[in-house]
């Protein structure tokens, strides 16, 4: 008789401690949205920024120049763009394109961009 009631006493006792370990661990999260608040600034550093007011282009849009029919250029978001006279934005375009060639894209011409950003467009 003393044996059924050693083993009852040792189930009690491993239904308590498990009850106590299960409640000091942290409960998972239940969605992605868990983010910790350093986290979250890691993706907006991922984008490239306005070359003017550095505003990430997670948070403000790109003005796009287009240089011909298929392809364009965003080197200032639109308040910057339009706070600029066409002589003024060309310095950023120039940083831009400067990059592009850096990186091995020479397919782009320097002319069509100038007179594209000249244009106003």
């Amino acid at each position: 008789m003393k044996v059924p009631i050693f083993l009852g006493l040792i189930l009690i006792v491993l239904l308590i401690v498990t009850r106590v370990t299960r409640f000091k661990q942290k409960p998972e999260p239940e969605t992605v949205s868990y983010i910790p608040q350093y986290l979250k600034s890691i993706p907006a550093s991922a984008f490239s920024a306005c070359g003017r007011c550095e505003t990430s282009w997670k948070y403000t849009e790109g003005h796009t120049t287009y240089y011909s029919e298929t392809s364009g250029m965003f080197p200032l978001c639109e308040s910057c763009w339009q706070q600029l006279t066409p002589s003024e934005r060309l310095p950023y375009y120039k940083k831009l394109y400067n990059d592009w060639k850096r990186m091995g894209d020479t397919v782009v011409s320097w002319e069509n961009i100038e007179k594209a950003v000249l244009a106003g467009n």
